[in-house]
């Protein structure tokens, strides 16, 4: 190569030199910057999915969440926002902190409404197909007071994604806040079949039990409910208020210590843990307990506790009421109306107001409770027995037999029904029809000593 050719090879070496290196300088940031990616993603996956431990992993925002309770909620929502600082756009992050401030927001957290709306939109807006971002928007639209549009919506997305155990127990919770009880049962129970460790899907069914009148099932559901997280406070509150249930019904199980226990546990957990809603509803259950063992004085001040921490709250009203009832004061009846405005679709309030007020004297009030019922839900075998009930005390016979008879065609296998056939029966001094109801009670029911007693007097 000739001398004025060396310069010309060194300019070509130089921009080689100076490509490798520019290309080392990008490898070197991509390097630095995928490395930086691969921590991220490490990061992000152990606040949503917990940390490793051994071959699994432990906490973390998804298993807070499914926690039910407002701590786990609280600490869900931490390390939620803090994936969503690291990957705005994380999908599980976007979905399940929508749902976290709707819970939180239901709960009594009221600051968190506003947050709750704009999260929802948030997942709206980035089109998050998962249960999370679809069951937010459901409870949304049922604390918003649109319970039909809710169900809809659910309906819709269980046609389009099969039965996911989030969005049937959704589904449940909106036909509750309509009215249709028979089918919110159906749904929580389809719910904690398919997935029996979530506690919020037993509770919900347990909660649905105790409602319909099945004390002894509602107290063992809600049992499960606590396996699956010994520090559920709904399902510790909904355990106690069963167990009073059982105690007023006079069945067996019924330790109105252990449900003051209950209510006990909750109201000592820290204040973070125990909003307005879940102290008074703490309350009113207690309220119900030393109501049942006849600390009437007790039962007033946790009454009143109730309704101090949360005005609105149903159950705190229902409380009320019923202290009410018991001291026989002329506005137990009104009472029970604010507690049903307050809940309209809890058929217990209903039933366990009738039952007060007739113990008070009130025949009068509680056939109005009864009336205001059959105008608000179905008329079951429950409603025609407690109307039965309350004409059998006014000697009203044909009618209370009529009421009966639309019961067992409507539950053939309900004991209760037949006892009371059977006291009726014996009423009319009518000695073979009275056995033969109270023998079939027997039959239905082997924990019903009452039965025994009544046809003990049959020939005396």
């Amino acid at each position: 190569m000739a001398p004025d050719g060396v310069p010309s090879r060194r300019a070509e070496l130089r921009a080689a030199g100076l490509k490798i290196g520019a290309a080392a300088v990008v490898a070197a940031g991509l390097f630095a910057l995928y490395a930086h990616e691969v921590k991220v993603e490490a990061q992000v996956t152990d606040l949503l999915a917990g940390v490793k431990i051994g071959t699994g992993r432990a906490g973390g925002a998804r298993a807070d969440l499914n926690r039910d309770t407002p701590r786990g909620w609280i600490a869900a929502e931490d390390s939620l926002r803090k994936a969503l600082d690291l990957q705005p756009s994380n999908p599980y992050a976007v979905a399940a902190w929508a749902d976290v401030e709707v819970l939180l927001a239901g709960a009594g957290f009221p600051d968190r409404a506003p947050n709750a709306d704009q999260a929802v939109a948030r997942a709206e807006g980035k089109d998050v197909l998962l249960p999370e971002r679809y069951e937010a928007r459901t409870l949304q639209l049922i604390a918003a007071g649109k319970a039909g549009e809710a169900e809809t919506y659910a309906l819709a997305l269980l046609d389009k994604y099969g039965a996911v155990p989030r969005l049937v127990d959704a589904l449940g919770r909106a036909q509750r806040a309509s009215g249709k009880l028979a089918e919110a049962r159906g749904n929580f129970r389809k719910a904690q079949d398919a997935d029996w460790r979530s506690p919020r899907f037993v509770a919900d069914y347990a909660q649905a039990l105790l409602e319909d009148g099945n004390a002894l099932e509602a107290a063992q559901a809600f049992d499960r409910a606590l396996q699956a997280n010994s520090d559920h406070s709904r399902a510790q509150l909904g355990k106690a208020r069963a167990l009073v249930a059982l105690n007023v019904l006079g069945r067996g199980g019924g330790d109105l210590k252990a449900a003051k226990s209950l209510c006990d546990a909750v109201l000592a957990k820290p204040a973070q843990d125990v909003p307005a809603s879940i102290k008074s509803h703490a309350l009113a259950a207690r309220a119900e307990a030393r109501l049942a063992e006849g600390d009437a004085a007790a039962a007033t001040q946790d009454a009143d506790a109730a309704l101090f921490a949360d005005a609105k709250s149903a159950a705190a009203l229902r409380a009320r009421a019923l202290v009410a009832a018991a001291a026989r004061k002329p506005d137990a009846a009104a009472s029970f109306r604010s507690a049903i405005a307050a809940d309209p679709y809890d058929a217990s309030t209903y039933f366990d107001g009738a039952s007060a007020l007739v113990a008070a004297g009130d025949s009068a009030g509680a056939e109005k409770l009864l009336g205001a019922y059959a105008a608000t839900l179905p008329r079951t075998a429950r409603y025609h027995l407690a109307l039965a009930q309350i004409l059998s005390r006014r000697e009203s016979w044909k009618d209370a037999q009529v009421e009966l008879k639309n019961a067992e065609k409507l539950e053939p296998t309900n004991a209760q029904v037949y006892f009371e056939e059977g006291r009726v029966a014996q009423s009319q001094k009518d000695a073979k029809a009275a056995t033969a109801a109270y023998e079939r009670a027997a039959q239905l029911r082997d924990d019903f000593p009452e039965v025994y007693r009544q046809m003990g007097r049959l020939y005396l």
